[in-house]
């Protein structure tokens, strides 16, 4: 099970994407997006559709303010991968870790700042 914050714009689609449909991938993910509910791009067709399920939390207000979140978070005992391509606050970030410190085997925060240099 892959929890991840962000993945359906440009970045993160494309790692959904292979995520999903890379026939090298021998493993089988169920893949949880949060999200603030919009598709941006093509991916309401190549991503929305095969995600386990989706999410919307609208990290502004904070994460703890995410019901469906919190009780998805609550029902798991654990995630093979945490991938953040959504964290544009650096306090963002560390309540998300502070959240799931104990259910990721490893947690991977990309920035489209650092993308794009």
């Amino acid at each position: 099970r892959i929890l991840s914050f962000g993945g359906n714009g440009m970045i993160g689609s494309e790692v959904l994407h292979q995520l999903l449909y890379d026939d090298a991938n021998q493993e089988e993910y169920e893949i949880v997006l949060v999200s603030r509910g919009s598709w941006p791009f093509d991916s309401e067709e190549r991503i929305a559709p095969n995600v386990q399920s989706t999410l919307v939390c609208d990290r502004k207000g904070g994460i703890s303010n995410c019901p469906e979140l919190m009780t998805e978070v609550q029902s798991t005992d654990e995630y093979y991968a945490v991938l953040d391509f959504s964290a544009y606050r650096p306090q963002w970030v560390q309540d998300a870790v502070d959240l799931l410190r104990d259910k990721a085997r490893v947690f991977v925060y990309v920035s489209t700042d650092s993308v794009y240099e």
